[in-house]
């Protein structure tokens, strides 16, 4: 865990945070509103691989992007992290202050495993209570300049040509046709009008129900009307589609059509495609392996047993009966036979010694003779050392041993030592025979391919093998200095914080430029490669 908290440092400068997920005003009622602000995030590394495991979040609200103090803040401890994501609910711990959800806009800020605060801070925005709030200012989502006045509404029923009840009246009391009551009355029964008892009596013999009898049997059962619906769901803290719709975007939440665009878009199959691919299942399996005459245990022990081989006890009677000897026996036919013991085996060899004096004396010579042919190839090889000193000279003094057996372990130590030291002991280990074996420098690997200077049984090791190497190049900003640019500074051996540089040898490269067709060897220097890389360095002589 202590390399991953290390790692963990890092994280900050790639945090995601999805948005905010609701937001409750401290001045509403605890049965009301929620107390907390639910908050998910994503955190990856520095390399964008979402991170697993715990981690310690402290968490800051500030009055401004840029303010020096926070106006809230509160630290959780072992917060779960799977593939990246997490989720809390601020607020848990330490209750947000009132002067949080004042109407102004506020900024957060977050610190990962103590390291400094993510920049830039983030804006909290509205969230589904605070727009439920906004909607005060409108009925139904329609401002007030959408309804109908009184006077409005005259206004349109004049222009439609109704006319008001006062004006119905003295149309039949003094109108120019002379309709007094008598004549209404007359029209009426004439047209077969019926009277508000004939009414009455009609709809009582129907089984109608008035209004009363109505209401009498909708309380009866139990039935809400539009404004007891709506407080009730009011009162349950039930949404409507415009504030689930909002919730669900908010969240992040994603529609069918969406998740199908994301499962194609990553390439995930479907049982059909898998059918395709001719995956067998465990019964065509089985088939096969019938059909290829595989045997099973027991098919196995039938077998062997119908062989006629024998088991351990079968065995040891087989051996009793056939007269085998047990230690006791041997012994005593050894004893009977006339087999000498140690002792006599001693004296056997004494009385031989001056024999084997006589044959060492001859071994002797024999070793004097080599030791003059030794001589004689110790003189080839110095002879030999100085065609390679006189070739050193010819090439700037740089010979290519080839590459080390042992490879960088992310602090790049080796033999007790680390950095540069341990590259050189790398290469020691690597070819003991030769003193002057020590870590390639950039330049000394090129003057050893221009001039061809290494051994051609090395090539194949070396042959588009990345390698580390030393080289001043500088990455800029907080890393503009040597320590930080090279993964062999003893600074930084623990291999968390710099970058260094690679080296690849093509010694059948081709050029794929205009010319094209042109092939030689190639020397290939890349920087920014992160520390943690194992690889192997390249010796010179």
């Amino acid at each position: 865990m202590r390399d991953k908290d290390r790692n963990m440092r890092t994280w900050c400068t790639s945090l995601l945070v999805a948005a905010l997920a609701a937001w409750a005003p401290l001045t509403a009622s605890a049965q009301e509103l929620p107390q907390m602000l639910p908050y998910n995030g994503f955190l990856a590394d520095t390399n964008g691989q979402p991170v697993d495991g715990t981690i310690n979040l402290t968490v800051r609200i500030y009055e401004t992007s840029d303010a020096a103090n926070p106006i809230w803040q509160e630290a959780l401890a072992d917060v779960p992290v799977d593939a990246g994501y997490f989720r809390v609910d601020l607020g848990r711990v330490v209750p947000l202050a009132a002067d949080v959800a004042a109407g102004r806009t506020r900024y957060l800020g977050i610190s990962v495993n103590g390291d400094a605060e993510a920049t830039p801070r983030q804006a909290i925005g509205a969230v589904p209570y605070a727009l439920m709030a906004a909607d005060s200012a409108a009925l139904g989502g329609q401002p007030a300049g959408a309804y109908v006045s009184v006077d409005r509404l005259n206004q349109e029923l004049a222009g439609r040509g109704f006319i008001t009840r006062e004006e119905v009246v003295q149309l039949v009391d003094g109108g120019q046709a002379g309709i007094d009551e008598d004549a209404v009355n007359a029209l009426i029964d004439a047209r077969g009008y019926l009277s508000q008892a004939a009414i009455d009596a009609l709809i009582d013999g129907r089984g109608y129900l008035d209004q009363a009898a109505i209401d009498a049997l909708i309380d009866g059962r139990g039935y809400l009307s539009e404004a007891a619906v709506t407080a009730l769901i009011d009162g349950r803290g039930y949404l409507s589609e415009a504030a689930i719709t909002a919730l669900i975007d908010g969240r992040g939440y994603l529609s069918e059509a969406a998740i199908e665009a994301l499962i194609d878009g990553r390439g995930y199959l479907t049982a059909a495609a898998l059918d395709a691919r001719g995956y067998q299942d465990a019964a065509a399996v089985d088939a096969r392996i019938d059909g290829r005459g595989y045997l099973n245990q027991a098919a196995i022990e039938a077998l062997i047993g119908g062989a006629g081989y024998l088991d351990e006890a079968a065995v040891n009677a087989l051996i009793a009966g056939a007269g085998y000897l047990d230690a006791d026996a041997i012994n005593a036919l050894i004893d009977g036979r006339g087999y000498i013991t140690n002792a006599a085996a001693q004296a056997l060899v004494i009385a031989a010694g001056a024999q084997a004096s006589a044959q060492l004396a001859q071994v002797q010579a024999q070793v004097n003779g080599l030791n003059d042919t030794v001589a004689n190839l110790t003189a080839t090889v110095a002879a030999l050392q100085a065609s390679v000193a006189a070739l050193q000279a010819n090439t700037g003094g740089a010979y290519l041993l080839g590459r080390s057996q042992q490879t960088s372990n992310g602090r790049f130590s080796f033999g007790g030592v680390a950095g540069v030291q341990a590259a050189t002991a790398m290469c020691q280990a690597a070819y003991p025979n030769d003193p002057t074996a020590h870590f390639c420098s950039v330049t000394e690997v090129q003057q050893a391919v221009t001039a061809s200077a290494y051994d051609a049984n090395s090539v194949a090791a070396m042959d588009n093998v990345a390698t580390w190497t030393t080289a001043p190049v500088a990455r800029g900003g907080s890393f503009n200095g040597s320590d930080a640019n090279t993964c062999l500074s003893l600074r930084y051996n623990s291999a968390d914080a710099a970058r260094g540089t690679r080296l690849t040898l093509d010694f059948n490269h081709q050029s794929a430029g205009n010319g094209g067709g042109v092939v030689g060897t190639m020397v290939n220097v890349q920087s920014d490669v992160a520390c943690g890389t194992n690889m192997p360095v390249l010796c010179c002589r």
